[in-house]
C-alpha cells in the first residue's frame, strides 16, 4: 500500500515508524529538523509544503491508497487534504485540533470530500464524559459504529453487585458479563458466579 504523510511531528513520525516496515511511505515535511529525523527511517522524505500541488506532485500524491493530513496547522491539513483528493488520492484522512471544524470526534465521507475528519481534542473530551457517566467505568470501547459497546467496570465495596451472583443482578437486555478479573486471573462467569469487590469485570451490551 502507498500512504502518504503529511507532517512529521509527534503523530506523522509515530504513524510513520509503525507503517513503513509493511507499506510505502512518503512522508512530507516543511522543517528541516523534523525532516532529518523521519529521514532516518525506511521511508522517501519530501521537505516542502504539503498544501502546495509541487509538493503533492513530487510525492505522487495521485498514486496514494491513502493520504494523512497530520501536520500541527489545521489550515494546511485541511488544504492538503483537499488537494490531495482533488489529484487522486483514494482515501484522506485529515486531523483537526479546532473543534470549530467538526461537530463530532470522528466524520465519515466529509462533506468537504475527506473519507474521514478526526479531531483528537473532541474525542478526549467525549471519552471523558463516557467515563464520568458511568460510576466504576475504567475503559470503554465502541464497536460496529457505536451499537456494540464494551465496558470494564471495577466492582466497588458495598455496591449493589459486591456479593451479588451475576444472574441475580437484573441486567439489561442484550447486556451480558463476559469476563470477571480477579486475584490476577480471567475467569469466565456463569450465572451462579458471585462478584466481590476489586473484581474487574467486562460488560458487552
Amino acid at each position: 500500500m502507498r500512504i502518504v504523510i503529511a507532517g512529521a511531528g509527534e503523530v506523522g513520525y509515530s504513524l510513520a515508524m509503525s507503517l513503513a516496515s509493511n507499506h510505502d511511505v512518503i512522508v512530507i515535511e516543511k522543517d528541516y529538523s523534523r525532516y532529518e529525523r523521519v529521514s532516518e527511517l525506511d521511508v522517501v522524505t519530501i521537505q516542502g509544503n504539503a498544501a502546495n500541488s509541487k509538493i503533492l506532485k513530487e510525492a505522487e500524491v495521485e498514486k496514494a491508497d491513502v493520504f494523512l493530513a497530520v501536520t500541527g496547522n489545521d489550515e494546511a491539513n485541511l488544504l492538503s487534504g483537499l488537494a490531495a483528493k482533488k489529484v487522486g488520492a483514494k482515501n484522506v484522512i485529515v486531523r483537526v485540533e479546532n473543534p470549530e471544524y467538526v461537530e463530532k470526534p470522528i466524520v465519515r465521507d466529509h462533506p468537504l470530500g475527506f473519507d474521514v475528519i478526526l479531531c483528537p481534542q473532541l474525542a478526549l473530551a467525549h471519552e471523558a464524559a463516557r467515563l464520568i457517566g458511568i460510576p466504576g467505568a475504567i475503559e470503554i470501547v465502541t464497536f460496529s459504529g457505536g451499537r456494540v459497546e464494551m465496558i470494564e467496570l471495577q466492582v466497588m465495596k458495598n455496591s449493589r453487585a459486591d456479593g451479588t451472583k451475576i444472574r441475580d443482578l437484573n441486567l439489561p437486555p442484550n447486556v451480558i458479563i463476559t469476563s470477571v478479573y480477579r486475584n490476577g486471573e480471567i475467569e469466565i462467569p456463569r450465572g451462579d458466579t458471585v462478584l466481590r469487590a476489586g473484581d474487574r469485570v467486562a460488560v458487552v451490551g
